[in-house]
């Protein structure tokens, strides 16, 4: 065998070894999109994160937490009047 086609041999190599790699990638990448019981729990713990965070503000700041409360009941208030008719008789 000539020098020549030990390099293509080895170059030949080299590309099944780099594919192998892109292969394994991809099939990793694949299974964990497939692992959708993972991927909501990944989700629901963000969301814990987050609401434990706002409920951490909120306590630092109950006036706040008094507003809101306050513009959620006014507009259900409004929204109740609305739909049963009554518009201040």
């Amino acid at each position: 065998m000539s020098t020549t086609g030990n390099r293509d041999l080895s170059d030949l190599r080299d590309e099944v070894e780099s594919t192998r790699r892109e292969l394994g990638d991809t099939v990793e990448a694949l299974a964990a999109k497939a692992d959708v019981k993972s991927r909501l729990g990944d989700a629901w713990a963000e969301r814990k994160v987050r609401l434990r965070a706002g409920l951490d503000r909120a306590q630092r700041s109950p006036a706040v937490v008094a507003a809101v409360v306050a513009g959620v009941t006014a507009a259900v208030a409004l929204l109740v009047r609305r739909l049963t008719g009554r518009r201040g008789r």
